[in-house]
Formats: C-alpha cells, structure tokens, sequence
C-alpha cells in the first residue's frame, strides 16, 4: 500500500489530485506532484508500522479498522492522542467532501455533457448546457449520499481491506495509459480506454470470484494485462489510421 501511495495513486485519487488546483505555475507540478508522493509514501508507511504495534500491543482487537486509533490513544499523552485523532478525522472529512466534489463533478461534465445532445432533438446552447450540468451534478450528490450512506451502515469488516480493494482496481486499469502515455509515442486514446477497462474488469472478476485470493497479486496480473492489451490495440487504431490517411490522400 505504501509503494501504491508512492506516486501513481496519487495522480489516480481525485481528493488528492484537486490539490494542485492550488498550483500558481505549469511548471511546479511536477515536484509537487513528487514531493506529495513521497510525503505519502512516509505517511502510510508510518501507518503500517502503528497497525503493526498495534497488532503486538493490543492482540485482543476486534477490528482492524480499531489499531491506529487504540495505539494513539495508549501510547501517547491524552493532549497529544486528543489532537492526533482530531487531525485523523479532518483528514478524513477532507477527503471525504473532495471525493463528494469529484464523484457528482464527473457525472455532470464527463457523463451528462456527453450523453446531453443525444437525449434531446433540439440543440442546447453551451449555457444551458453549463447549467443542466451543474444541475446534474447538484442532484447526483444526494445520490452519491445516500449510496455511501448505506454502505456505511452495512460495511465490510474492515474498511482498510475496502479503500485497498478500490485503488487496486484503478491502479489495474490506469498504470497502463498514465505509463504508456508518458513513455510510448504510439499510444493513443482507443488503447488507454481499452486498458482501463480490461484491467479493472479482470481485477473486479480475479477477486470476486476468488480466481487469485491475494488482491495485489491480482493487481499484478490485471496491471499486465492492461498493457498488453493497451499496446495491441494502439498499433491496431495507429494502423488503420495511417491507412485511411493513405487512402484519402491517394483520392
């Protein structure tokens, strides 16, 4: 988890990425971009180790989700835990609202500005468009609410295994474009959609159906496949790209 936190799930976690909307220069977003990674990187590693002597010091916890906390409160002074776990619970209210922000801000400008023009036969202005989208995306928080709402209410036994599950199937769909993007020429738009949907699909299926028991074993696997399958079908759209430019010049 704590290589995941490194650099690639930062740029794929949207409570985290809407930070360098603070950035005043193009230029600053590359070492902030790797000075945050490796200030998380510390963060959970320092995390890991807390569960660990958590696990040595506290062997009767019924939950695991329970470690950081419980070792906070015993270890350290009762002003110093009070202000540690009132820091643990902003960071968590943070994250929380910046998630709500980037879930109903995607259903409204990445979803419904797309589908939009289909669903009507008259053509929208960018106004109106503007507006039903935020409109959208206002009404999609109450949604999104009530979803999280009753997952709270019907959790797994351990949260920390459901935040893993989830990076693990995006990391398994996005490592490949975000790699492949920056490092290969050839790479394009129908091979990094085909990437993330193969690899995060696999994932999902390796894991649901107990396939490959260890989810970041599972993450191996679907991570590879993603950039097999991003490779073939970017030279296959390049070819047939450059064969209808051929075509057309030819004409």
């Amino acid at each position: 988890m704590a290589v995941q936190f490194l650099l690639f799930s930062f740029v794929l976690m949207p409570h985290l990425l809407n930070k360098v909307l603070s950035i005043e220069k193009e230029e600053d977003l590359a070492p902030f971009t790797l000075s945050a990674g490796l200030v998380l990187c510390v963060i959970s590693t320092l995390m890991v180790l807390g569960g660990l002597a958590a696990r040595v010091l506290f062997p009767s916890l019924q939950s695991a989700d329970a470690a950081i906390p419980t070792y906070v409160i015993e270890a350290f002074p009762s002003v110093i835990a009070a202000i540690m776990i009132v820091g643990i619970i902003s960071a968590i209210l943070s994250s929380t609202d910046s998630l709500y922000l980037g879930i109903t801000t995607s259903i409204g400008n990445d979803l419904y500005r797309v589908v939009a023009p289909f669903l009507t036969s008259r053509k929208m202005s960018a106004k109106e468009l503007d507006n039903k989208s935020l409109k959208v995306a206002k009404g999609s928080l109450i949604i999104v609410g009530l979803l999280s709402l009753y997952f709270s209410l019907e959790r797994p036994e351990s949260l920390a295994f459901l935040i893993q599950f989830s990076f693990s199937a995006i990391i398994s769909g996005i490592i490949a474009p975000i790699t492949l993007g920056y490092f290969w020429n050839r790479a394009n738009h129908y091979g990094a959609i085909a990437a993330v949907v193969t690899g995060a699909s696999l994932y999902v299926t390796f894991t649901t159906l107990n396939l490959i028991g260890n989810i970041f074993i599972a993450m191996f696997f679907s991570a590879a496949a993603a950039f097999v399958i991003m490779g073939i079908v970017s030279v296959l759209t390049a070819k047939a790209k450059e064969e209808k430019l051929v075509l057309e010049k030819s004409s």
